[in-house]
């Protein structure tokens, strides 16, 4: 039976899971995360999106030639793989060229659907010529470029939550204006050199939950307001969390799944699409950091319901003219997508087209009509019928 609730993608794949020997980066919570949001059914089969591996020339549009031919030709030296943190393979390449690619898949439907979770992502060490703690290559600024390249975004956001600076994601964007990265870190930790991000919060050791969230809601709405981004890239890391192995930061889970809705919540009031990635997580009791990331998912799943649920009825007790307006003047389809853009689009459709009026709307659901009035465009609603061939839901016949 198909699943009736909001769509929310989630991406993964099986081969994340990366063999990399006892090491403090548990590669297996990534399943781990995925049998258990299947099995409380917080996602269902249907949400799940496999990525495919990123080309060569994705990857090379952050990473240098001479540091991709190292990773071809397995070339590291002992020095490099003390600096990465963990042994390389090719099972290592193949599973970040996936991850990679599944940062780009949840961009994408990010901007499609206004959220999307990556179960995997947030390798924010990885710096063009070299990797570095656990991160073989940068798949959020990849993930970047490549949509930048297609046109699908101008601007960005970078919100890294992670416990660790993102020192690798700072050095590679530092001198484009038109991605905006953020980092709260804990200051006295891994890397001792931070690049600066356009902004950074150096936080002492032992901060907590209420201190932690109040600088989150202080700086998070002003950057998205100034900035403008058409797409954030979240990094949803759990070692924040108090019992870290890796940490030295006092959040409670409760502290991170509050700070997961906040994110969310004032991503949706701004208009702009989320990309999730997991980031890091290396809690003590290893089902801390499953349940974590899980939370985050869930968390994701609550948006995507409430605010559809409140967009629908902000708008149910409204007239056919009076819901036209809603949707050009502002508000959200329930994940954080403005509708502005779609309205615009059926605007412009209308002062090109030459008839009167416009129908709108997809199979037997009846739809309604943009009807031209002056220089305004008013809202009739028709009776059940098929739509006419060439029409689809939601646009103007060019």
């Amino acid at each position: 039976m198909p699943d009736p609730r909001p769509s929310l993608p989630v991406v993964w794949h099986e081969a994340y899971e990366a063999d990399i020997g006892v090491h403090v980066f548990p590669t297996n919570k990534y399943r781990a995360t995925h049998d258990i949001l299947i099995a409380d059914g917080t996602i269902s089969e249907s949400d799940i999106r496999r990525p495919d591996l990123a080309d060569d020339e994705q990857v090379a549009l952050v990473h240098t030639p001479g540091y991709l031919t190292k990773i071809r030709n397995d070339a590291f030296s002992w020095q490099d793989v003390m600096v990465l943190e963990v042994p390389y393979s090719p099972e290592l390449r193949e599973a970040m060229w996936l991850c990679t690619g599944g940062s780009i898949l949840t961009g994408r439907l990010a901007l499609e659907h206004g959220l999307a979770v990556h179960l995997g992502g947030g390798f924010h060490h990885a710096f063009p010529d070299h990797g570095e703690g656990f991160c073989l290559v940068n798949d959020v600024a990849i993930a970047l470029r490549v949509l930048k390249g297609e046109g699908l975004i101008e601007r960005a956001a970078v919100i890294d939550c992670d416990l660790h600076h993102g020192n690798g994601t700072a050095a590679v964007f530092a001198d484009e204006a038109e991605v905006f990265t953020f980092s709260i870190h804990q200051e006295h930790n891994y890397p001792m050199w931070k690049p600066s991000s356009d902004l950074d919060l150096g936080l002492s050791d032992l901060t907590g939950d209420n201190e932690y969230l109040g600088l989150l809601e202080k700086h998070i709405p002003p950057i998205l307001e100034s900035h403008r981004p058409h797409l954030v890239f979240y990094l949803a890391g759990a070692d924040p969390y108090k019992e870290d192995q890796l940490g030295g930061l006092s959040l409670t889970r409760d502290g991170l799944r509050r700070r997961d809705e906040l994110i969310f919540r004032m991503a949706a009031e701004a208009g702009v699409p989320v990309a999730v990635t997991l980031a890091g997580g290396y809690a003590r009791r290893f089902d801390d950091t499953v349940e974590i990331h899980c939370e985050t998912v869930r968390a994701a799943r609550r948006q995507v319901e409430g605010s559809r649920e409140a967009s629908s009825n902000e708008t149910a007790h409204l007239s056919p003219d009076a819901r036209l307006e809603s949707l050009v003047r502002g508000g959200d389809d329930g994940v954080g997508r403005s509708r502005v853009e779609s309205a615009g689009r059926a605007r412009a459709g209308a002062e090109r087209a030459p008839a009167d009026h416009l129908p709108r709307g997809g199979g037997d659901e009846g739809g309604v009509v943009l009807e031209r009035r002056g220089r305004d465009l008013h809202m009739r609603e028709l009776p059940t019928q098929r739509c006419p061939a060439g029409y689809s839901h939601g646009q103007a016949r060019e």
